[in-house]
This record gives C-alpha cells, structure tokens and sequence, in this order.
C-alpha cells in the first residue's frame, strides 16, 4: 500500500487530491488537464492492480471509452479508487474482513471533524454502528491509538497492533453492559452499541502517537458517556442553536448536568470510570440507587453548568462515598435477604403443590369417568340380556349422547386445568424474576425451581393421555353407532 501511494504521489502529487469515501472503497479525485493527463496515461496504468482501480473521466483507464475522453486542453477527472478489503488483507493478513468496521480517512482532521462530544450518536453512526471493531486507517499524517474497540493507525504503524484482535470476548461485554444500562437508565435518543469503555484510551502509553486536540475530544466523550451511564434519565436540550446532553440524578433533590466538551483533568475522569465500572459490574439496581443519591447530596448547591465540573472534582470522594454507603446498605438488607430467600422457596413449594392437585383432579375426572362408562356398558348389556325387543336403536342413541357429554365436560375441565397451570407457572416466573433483583442466580434454589418443572410436565403427560382416551372413546362409539351389528355382536359376546 504504502509502495503504491508513493508510486502515485510521484507522478500526481497525492497530498493535492481530495479523499472520497465509498461504500466498499475509498478514492482521491482530482481534475487535471487533459494534457497531463495524456503524459501520465501508461504510468497510471503499470500502478493499477488488483487493490487500485483507476477512472478517467468516470471509465476504467484500460477502457477505451477512457482513453477517447481525453481532448487537448480540457479538464478531466482522475480517480483512484481503492478496495478497502483488498488493502486489509495485505495489511492484517490473519484477520477476516467481515468481522470489522474499516475506514480510510486522509488525515486527523477529518476524523475530528466526526467526533463530537455533545452527539454521541453521531460518533456512534461514524465509527461504531454494528458493533464491530473499527480500523481507521490514516493516509498521511502519523498516528497510534487503540484499545479493545477503535484503532486509529497510520500505515508505518499497522504492525504496532496489540491486543485489538481479541474479538468475541469484547462483543459478549458490550451486550451485557448494554441490556444493564436499558434496564436502570433513560437515555432519550441514546447510542444502541457504544459503552464508555470505547472512548478510553490510555494516552500516556509511550508507544501511542497522536495529538491534543484528539485526546480532549476522547476524554470530553468519556466523561459524556460515563454521565448518561450513571444518570436515571438523559435528553438532550437545545443551547445556543447547539444540541446539548443534559443529564439527571435523582436522589435526595433532582440534579442536572450539562456536557462539555473539554475536562480539566484526566485524572478525575478516570475515578468517574471506576464509579461507572463498580456501578454496572453487579448488574443491579442497587449500587445505582446508592450513586444517584451521593451524587444528589454533593451537587445539591450547583447549577447545570457548574455541576458538570464539580461531579469531575468529587468524583474521588463520590465514589469512596458510594462505597462506603452500599456497605451500610447491604448490612440493612440481609435480615431481608434472607427473608425473601425463605419465602421465595415456600412459594415454590406452594406453586409445584397446586400443580400436584391440578394432576390430580385430571386423573380424578377421568376415573369418574371410567367408573360412569362402565356403569353404562353394564346397563346396556343387562338390558340386551333381559329384554329380547331391545331397541338396539335407542341403546346406540343413549351411548352416543353420552359420549358427546363426556367429550364436552372433559373439554372443559382439560381447559380449565391447562389454563390453571399455566398461571401457576406464569405466576411462579414473575415471582422469579423480581426475587432476582436482590438475590444472585446462585443462590435460587436449583432443585425446588426443577420441582416446578418436573410438575407441570407431568401435567402434560397426564394431560396429553387423558385427551387420546376421551377421543377413543367419542371415535369407538360413532363406530358402533354406524356399524349395529357390530354393536349387537359385542354385546352378545360379552352377555351371552
């Protein structure tokens, strides 16, 4: 790559074309003089291959269409177009192309021009819009950065690629902060992918190269997002023509912040990470709860625009608080938790008991109606014994009403236990799911939960049986009632 920029720096002064990007490539254009042009035409073609595609006046240059386009004197457009696939697999040869977001840009300002630490949105639509990593590779000026989901790099520092690579891990991460922050927090037209974790890099590494305008933008945008991480709601509001993040704690008053787009000192924006990091590390609500109210008792004096830096100088002691607080927390809730823990295995108890007795009244239903059928049969064949002018007619006529009375009242009762169950279960998972915010999965008791399940599918064996034998037995009496004699012959077999 870096060959064949250089070959073409040489013959068209590469700095003075303007970058394009493309969907599946990235091009420089410029227009020229035919003249020039003419003079360059089978220098320009030994450069192309299969990474550089090269157009004059919008047709391939080994076109012939391209080569008519050229008149003496006229300007006409050049464009190198190169395929952004093509250029990393000659650059990072192990790695698969799909798995990855990768950009071309001329220079840092382009890139900056893209980050803007009022509309995270817009940083996540430019580098961080399918939640893959991104590779933004600059053409000429010299930079190094990366961390597990950006990498900004010039083309003589690809090989200074780290630990980037290691993919799937990052994904599972994002996930599960993602869904946390949806569950705790409202951020109206708030970013789908991006994390705070994105905009931190360790700038004081000796081997990264970059600059300082880069690191305040990356900063100011950490500290943004870390906020929207840690507030209950997040919107933003129209200043000065200039949308801007404003953000909401509430605790013991409502506390809002307005965002910046500079920060006084790292330093204090690395004890806000900690905070946000300790926060969404329990995948609860609690340790939120217990932020949003120490933030609210340390900025209650502020204002909007002064809270923003008074939470950066706090950040140490709001975090020490915090964490001091949580510990008095917990000690209030553990008579609680245990409370909750010995009620929530008596409800299960309670639940797989009520499906227990649902299973038992099915299999009651059903021998009632056994003992009814047989009654019935030996009715009839008591009848067909002792009365030689039985109207086998009738027999066959009260049978199958009979059997219709069976089918409608079994239907009803299967109905009526089926649905039963499944509130029984629905109840039990709803019950579950809010013991959940305050015990850990470990401590849900696996075997009585297991108890729940083994009951209800027991109810469906049961269930599944009794319906075949209901409609056996509609099916064998429609039988008989179309076929008579086959129902005098079994009666005479069984009477005779």
């Amino acid at each position: 790559m870096e060959k064949i920029l250089g070959q073409i720096n040489k013959t068209l002064n590469l700095k003075e074309m303007e970058l394009v990007q493309h969907k599946d490539s990235f091009s420089y254009e410029k227009i020229y003089t035919s003249d020039f042009i003419e003079e360059i035409f089978s220098q320009l073609k030994e450069i192309q291959n299969e990474s550089l595609k090269i157009f004059i006046g919008g047709y391939p240059i080994e076109s012939e269409t391209a080569q008519n386009t050229i008149f003496e004197g006229e300007p006409l457009k050049i464009e190198l177009r190169f395929s952004k696939k093509n250029i990393f697999s000659t650059l990072f040869p192990d790695e698969d192309f799909d798995n990855y977001t990768f950009q071309v840009f001329k220079d840092l300002k382009k890139i900056e021009k893209k980050i803007n630490p009022y509309n995270l949105k817009l940083f996540e639509q430019n580098f961080f819009k399918t939640r893959k990593k991104c590779i933004n590779l600059l053409i000429e000026d010299d930079i190094y950065i990366e961390n597990d989901y950006l990498v900004f790099i010039s083309l003589n520092n690809c090989s200074a690629i780290t630990s980037f690579f290691n993919y799937e891990k990052r994904l599972e991460f994002i996930e599960s902060i993602i869904e946390t922050r949806e569950d705790y927090c409202h951020w109206t037209e708030g970013t789908s992918n991006l994390i705070p974790e994105v905009f931190k890099f360790h700038f004081e590494n000796n081997k990264f190269h970059t600059n300082s305008e880069l690191e305040v933008l990356f900063n100011a945008s950490l500290v943004n997002c870390i906020i929207a991480y840690l507030a209950n709601f997040t919107k933003k509001n129209d200043v000065d023509s200039e949308l801007t993040q404003h953000s909401y704690f509430v605790g013991k008053k409502k506390i809002g912040i307005k965002a910046k787009k500079s920060i006084p000192d790292i330093t204090e924006a690395l004890y806000l990470f900690k905070l946000y990091r300790w926060a969404y590390e329990s995948k609860t609500y609690e340790r939120l709860g217990v932020i949003r109210n120490v933030v609210s008792v340390f900025l209650c004096n502020g204002n909007e625009d002064s809270n923003y830096f008074s939470l950066l100088k706090t950040a140490e002691k709001i975090y020490q608080s915090s964490q001091n607080n949580y510990d008095v927390y917990l000690n209030e809730k553990v008579d609680n938790y245990f409370l909750e823990l010995r009620k929530f295995n008596e409800e299960i108890e309670k639940k797989s008991t009520q499906i227990s007795e649902s299973i038992s009244s099915i299999i009651e239903s059903m021998n009632k109606n056994f003992l009814a059928l047989t009654a019935t049969i030996v009715a009839i064949g008591f009848s067909y014994s002792k009365l030689e002018n039985l109207n086998l007619k009738l027999i066959r006529v009260i049978a199958l009403i009979y059997r219709i009375y069976i089918l409608i009242t079994s239907l009803y009762s299967f109905t009526y236990y089926y649905n039963k169950v499944n509130i029984i279960k629905k109840s039990y998972d709803n019950q579950k799911n809010e013991v959940k915010k305050f015990l850990r999965d470990s401590d849900i008791p696996k075997d009585n939960e297991s108890s729940v399940e083994m009951s209800k599918g027991i109810f469906k064996i049961y269930l599944n049986i009794s319906i075949f034998i209901v409609f056996f037995l509609i099916l064998s009496s429609i039988g008989l009632y179309l076929y008579p004699k086959k129902l005098e012959t079994f009666l005479s077999i069984i009477f005779s």
